[in-house]
Order: C-alpha cells, then sequence, then structure tokens
C-alpha cells in the first residue's frame, strides 16, 4: 500500500529563486513620484489658490534625490526664484533642502545635468507636505510639515510610451527644424527641440515627431462665445483647443506637432 505524500503543487516552487515581477505597463509606470521641492513656481491655480511648479507636456527627469525636475538636455542649470516663491519653495542654495527662499535672486547653485524618464500628463502642484527650515526660532530647527492636513498630489504620474500634441513654441527650432520622422529631445527647459544624430547623446531622445501641421479653428468652435479669462476652448480662444493657445500673447500658437512619446 503507497503512502501519503505531498501534493506536487506544494513543492514545484521549492529553492526556486526569482529575480523578476511585474510591476505595471510602460505609458504610466507605477512609481512613486513627486516634484522636487526646490522648483521655483510657475503659474497659481485660481480656483485652489495652489501654484503649479511643471506645466503638463513638460519634459521631466529625475534628481539625485528621486523627485522630479524640468529635463534641461543634459547641461546644468541655475534657478530664477521670485517674489512668489519666498517663504514657500525651499532654496536649492541650501542644499534644497534646509530653509525656505527668502528673497527674489538667481541660484548660485546649479541643478545637474539631467537625462528624460518622461512627460508631465497634467500639471504638477508644488510639493508642500513635507518641507525643511533650519530656524529655530521659526520652525524649531528641523524638518517640518507646511501644511500637515492639505496633500493635493500625493504622487504624480508621468507619460513614457503615448502620443501627445504640443504647440510649436519659440525655441522649438533652435537646434534645427523639427519635421516628421525627426527624433526630438529636452532643451534646457523641459521644453520639445530636435535631436541631432552625431551631436547629441542619444540617451536624451524623448520621442520621434509623426507629424506638424498648422493650427487653425476646430469645429466651429470661434464662433462659441466662453466667458473671458476662463480659458475655456472657444472665442476666448479663437476656436483652437486650449493647449493650443498662447495665453501669454492672446494668440493661438501657429503650428502643432504629434510626438510619439519613446522614452521606454
Amino acid at each position: 500500500m503507497a503512502s501519503n505524500r505531498i501534493p506536487r503543487g506544494y513543492q514545484r516552487n521549492s529553492g526556486l529563486v526569482r529575480d523578476f515581477m511585474e510591476i505595471s505597463q510602460g505609458e504610466r509606470p507605477a512609481l512613486e513620484l513627486k516634484p522636487a521641492q526646490y522648483l521655483p513656481v510657475q503659474v497659481q491655480d485660481q480656483y485652489l489658490n495652489d501654484w503649479v511648479v511643471i506645466k503638463a507636456g513638460t519634459i521631466v527627469a529625475v534628481d539625485a534625490s528621486g523627485d522630479l525636475i524640468n529635463a534641461n538636455g543634459g547641461a546644468r542649470q541655475q534657478l530664477t526664484y521670485t517674489a512668489d516663491d519666498v517663504g514657500l519653495t525651499i532654496d536649492l542654495d541650501d542644499g534644497g533642502h534646509d530653509s525656505y527662499v527668502a528673497a527674489a535672486k538667481t541660484t548660485t547653485a546649479y541643478v545637474a545635468g539631467n537625462k528624460p524618464v518622461g512627460v508631465a500628463p497634467y500639471d504638477y502642484f508644488q510639493n508642500i507636505n513635507a518641507g525643511y527650515d533650519k530656524d529655530a526660532s521659526t520652525f524649531n530647527g528641523g524638518p517640518v510639515t507646511k501644511y500637515n492636513n492639505y496633500m493635493y498630489q500625493d504622487k504624480v504620474a508621468i507619460l513614457c510610451d503615448y502620443l501627445v500634441e504640443v504647440p510649436v513654441k519659440t525655441g522649438c527650432d533652435a537646434s534645427g527644424t523639427i519635421n516628421p520622422g525627426d527624433l526630438v529631445q529636452s532643451d534646457s527647459d523641459g521644453g520639445y527641440i530636435l535631436w541631432r544624430n552625431g551631436t547629441d547623446d542619444v540617451t536624451q531622445i524623448v520621442g520621434r515627431c509623426i507629424q506638424r501641421s498648422t493650427v487653425s479653428a476646430v469645429d466651429n468652435l470661434d464662433k462659441v462665445q466662453t466667458v473671458p479669462g476662463l480659458g475655456l476652448s472657444g472665442s476666448e480662444t479663437d476656436g483652437v483647443p486650449q493647449h493650443l493657445y498662447d495665453y501669454d500673447n492672446s494668440a493661438a500658437y501657429s503650428e502643432k506637432m504629434l510626438i510619439q512619446l519613446m522614452v521606454s
């Protein structure tokens, strides 16, 4: 009479060492990412009264501490703080973690040259939920939480493999005209410029231009009356989608590009 034995399923993986685990799809990798606290503020959201530090569509990189910053094409750069950063933004000149900006200035410290890891799919708000200050009289001389009951963005995503549409802004063709089929990389502030074979580092490639065309009104949106100041597509944007309208100069961008991201 045969003796009982352990079912095969209990033993078949005994001693098997694995060095692989599936995490997520590559379009938006499942990463724990936040914007660096030393990034200067850009624009203020008028509904939340919070500041955006990286705008949607910006090519981003990861700094030495693992935080997201603007990609800079591999060239180190200084940051410019304005009055809006005072008392709110962590000062890069003090290590990027010890104190808040005290006055408008250009930093003497540099952000190291970096390489792109993806594109911001939406605006990144300032990371204000874990600040630091070395002033003992104000913050007891150690790590502080500026707003310990407020966390609008706990973490953010990046796009790595996706088709995106961006306007052709001033400086896009600074390194040569971008045409369909051309590879693109980041400029010094997360914008799109031509990648040049034999001149630029291959690790700076962020995607390929699939199409470049003229911006024009869509579906008669120019005839749809919109309330000035709301930023809605319609009469205020000359009938073009919001992301193709230059609010700084009150005019639609003249051209747009479809970029196939290929960071991953």
